[in-house]
């Protein structure tokens, strides 16, 4: 079989091919660069990605959201449960532009920082 990715490591935005059978890759065509050829790679083992969101802070005068991600990617397939395990915490006032809120998420060795203060 055969399987499209879209390599996003620069401009070029390559097309890159995957032949593959069951889960291993048996070819990889289109790429670039040899940063789109360990993208493809990468992406069709475990695709990852940086969580972004909003966690809700009290403060004296209310809960205000603040702007969060993680430090490093994360499995793609475990997002919507970090995003839970997220809004389970509760978050309190100071919350500075770089402060850790959640370390390890769940076990992916990725801490979700603050982007934003309050």
């Amino acid at each position: 079989m055969i399987k499209e990715i879209i390599c996003i490591m620069c401009p070029k935005g390559c097309t890159v091919k995957v032949e593959y059978q069951d889960k291993t890759i048996i070819n990889l065509n289109g790429y670039g660069c040899s940063k789109g050829k360990q993208y493809a790679n990468e992406e069709f083992i475990q695709s990852k990605r940086i969580l972004t969101s909003t966690v809700p802070v009290k403060t004296d005068s209310g809960i205000i959201p603040v702007s969060v991600k993680t430090d490093r990617e994360i499995p793609l397939e475990v997002m919507r449960k970090a995003v839970i395990e997220l809004r389970k915490k509760e978050y309190r006032a100071p919350v500075s532009e770089g402060d850790i809120l959640f370390e390890n998420i769940l076990d992916t060795n990725a801490n979700v920082i603050a982007t934003g203060s309050i």
